[in-house]
């Protein structure tokens, strides 16, 4: 037994004609022989034509004014408009990390402790970034851009102090045991602003289980010889494979650009 294939039949709106109808009265009536010299003076008689022309018309439909239809019958179940204007938005997911910070749009946003670990639903829009757990909403925030940081310090532990002081030192503890060269990356990215650079600073403990501790010792090593010991940095280092090529003498001659493609891809400058 086989099966007979069936051309698909598009769905037609059977409202279409109607919605459409009018844009040919409109264009016929308020367009037709006249000549507008500016936009203003289309804003200044399309009320007119609406009010005085279009409005009281009998409507070929209902046989009816427009104008009459809207007073009698439409305009007591109008609602009003908005006060604000709509704002377009879009919807993406972040999960909470252990310093209460989500990572949204290349910004980070604090919200309630509570939710560290969890995948919450994010709503972007131009002004605002709003955080929904099962469909409520547990977090609004103004929106930042360009690795910005926002912290509402309600949002974080009881004791904060005693939280972020504690996860510095598991790092410090964990990098000392992954390599001299990691150890010394996380000293200089958590010497300035450490609660901002907390979260880079796990992630460079992160690499490990990726790389394994010899290779990102290596790249440590590589970063610190550039002057750029950043997250970043490293990483780019492990994903080229740059951490198992032995560094030239010259290596803090080549600018840091060198860390990604190497310094065979650079020439010198002698003429100076």
């Amino acid at each position: 037994m086989g099966f007979q294939l069936t051309r698909p039949v598009r769905g037609i709106p059977k409202d279409e004609p109607r919605v459409e109808r009018p844009y040919s009265y409109i264009r016929d009536s308020f367009w037709r022989g006249q000549r507008f010299l500016s936009l203003e003076a289309m804003n200044k008689a399309a009320p007119r034509s609406c009010l005085e022309v279009a409005g009281l018309r009998i409507h070929g439909t209902t046989h009816r004014k427009p104008f009459e239809v809207y007073e009698a019958d439409e305009k007591a179940v109008m609602a009003l408009l908005p006060e604000e204007l709509f704002q377009f938005h879009t919807w993406t997911t972040a999960k909470v990390g252990p310093d209460a910070h989500c990572s949204v749009a290349r910004a980070l946003y604090s919200v309630p402790h509570t939710f560290r670990g969890r995948r919450l639903d994010v709503r972007l829009t131009d002004r605002l970034v709003e955080f929904y757990h099962d469909g409520d909403l547990v977090k609004t925030q103004l929106r930042r851009f360009d690795r910005e940081r926002t912290t509402d310090h309600n949002d974080l532990p009881p004791d904060p102090v005693a939280f972020f002081e504690h996860t510095p030192q598991v790092c410090l503890h964990r990098a000392r045991e992954l390599g001299p060269n990691v150890h010394e990356v996380m000293l200089r990215v958590l010497a300035v602003e450490t609660l901002a650079h907390l979260r880079q600073a796990q992630g460079i403990i992160r690499l490990e289980r990726t790389y394994g501790a010899a290779r990102l010792d290596a790249a440590c090593t590589r970063a610190l010889a550039f002057g750029d010991p950043a997250y970043r940095t490293v990483k780019r280092i492990l994903v080229a494979g740059l951490d198992a090529y032995t560094l030239p003498e010259s290596a803090h001659k080549a600018g840091a650009g060198a860390y990604l493609r190497g310094t065979q891809a650079f020439t010198l400058d002698t003429r100076r």
